[in-house]
């Protein structure tokens, strides 16, 4: 409880990536439990991208401190773990689409990983969370039921895939070399939804909206391993809450949901209100049709028609999640996308969180 006490106190734990979905979240889940926190963005100037923070909680402005940092450049880093016991690391590039180099996504992860490693190192950091990806687990492992001992097969992954895969790695050969002068654990959850916290863009909810807006005129035949965002923050702040967890890696996925039973869910709770939904299914071959129609397809091609069995059964023993089914993320996804105004109202609908 030593570790716990001083720093709800006094020292604030960083959040790295404060603009995107899932640090907002984590800055969420922190200031609920009493932290105070500093966060980073790439620029100040942009106050619209990262003002949502100040109004997380009734405190949020007295509580939250907004830096400067990116992912290139080290010497920010230094600056930004200056006077932090933990560091919550969840920054990292997500392309739109399938770059043409695999290196514009690998290279600022691998190396932005690392810059955010030395610097906590440099500062005496005691402890650093990272924000891996299932990405990092379960590629070319869909014939077993995929644990925390799973590795996906580098040369099996799509660029963004391959970049958390080898941040994750580079991450635990900094912990191996620097073993018993900082902690690390590394949360590696699912495709998140849930309720958003702002307008900024984030790549996760794009399938969500493409469905919503009638721009998807079938559905794949694949599931995606899918986790609350609020599970996955949780996962973040016990993970600094518990030294148990200290050189360990956590999946945090609540079940492979495929995306039939994802339309199944909107038409259900959307479908009264006068939306249209995809009914015909389709496989690989009609998918890479629809590639050309939507690049965004291209990411998901080489998922298609995979099953993967996932065990969250470490994540529920040692961080206690009681998993938020994604029946429920996906339709309060759609409330507050309707409520900031990413969708088009239709009917009487109205915003339910």
């Amino acid at each position: 409880m030593g570790w716990l006490a001083k720093i709800r106190t006094s020292k604030p734990v960083l959040v790295t990536g404060g603009t995107g979905f899932v640090a907002s979240h984590v800055i969420l889940a922190l200031l609920k439990e009493g932290y105070r926190v500093r966060t980073t963005v790439r620029s100040k100037k942009d106050e619209k991208k990262y003002s949502h923070l100040f109004l997380l909680t009734h405190n949020a402005k007295e509580l939250v401190e907004i830096v400067e940092a990116d992912l290139h450049k080290k010497e920010s880093w230094l600056a930004a773990t200056e006077g932090c016991d933990f560091v919550i690391h969840t920054a990292s590039p997500f392309p739109p689409a399938l770059p043409k180099n695999e290196d514009e996504v690998i290279k600022p992860a691998v190396e932005g990983t690392l810059n955010v490693l030395n610097a906590c190192l440099a500062n005496n950091v005691k402890k650093v969370v990272l924000t891996s990806s299932i990405a990092a687990v379960i590629i070319g492992n869909e014939r077993s039921c995929c644990t925390e001992d799973n590795w996906s097969v580098a040369k099996l992954c799509a660029p963004y895939e391959k970049s958390k895969l080898l941040a994750e790695k580079a991450a635990w050969e900094f912990y191996k070399n620097n073993k018993g002068k900082l902690e690390l654990t590394v949360i590696c959850p699912g495709l998140l939804w849930g309720p958003i916290l702002h307008k900024n863009s984030f790549t996760s909810g794009d399938i969500v909206q493409l469905i919503m807006r009638g721009e998807l005129p079938a559905i794949p035949n694949m599931s995606f391993p899918i986790a609350d965002v609020r599970d996955a923050a949780l996962a973040h702040v016990r993970a600094i809450q518990r030294e148990e967890t200290n050189g360990k890696r956590y999946i945090i996925v609540a079940e492979s949901f495929s995306a039939q039973s994802t339309v199944g869910a909107l038409k259900k709770e959307f479908g009264q209100y006068g939306y249209r939904f995809p009914f015909l299914k389709v496989g690989k071959c009609l998918a890479y049709l629809a590639s050309f129609y939507n690049p965004m397809f291209k990411l998901f091609l080489a998922s298609i028609g995979l099953s993967y069995e996932i065990s969250n059964r470490k994540s529920q023993e040692e961080l206690g999640i009681d998993y938020i089914a994604p029946e429920k993320s996906v339709v309060e996804m759609v409330y507050s996308m309707l409520e900031f105004k990413l969708l088009p109202a239709k009917g009487k609908i109205s915003p339910k969180l």
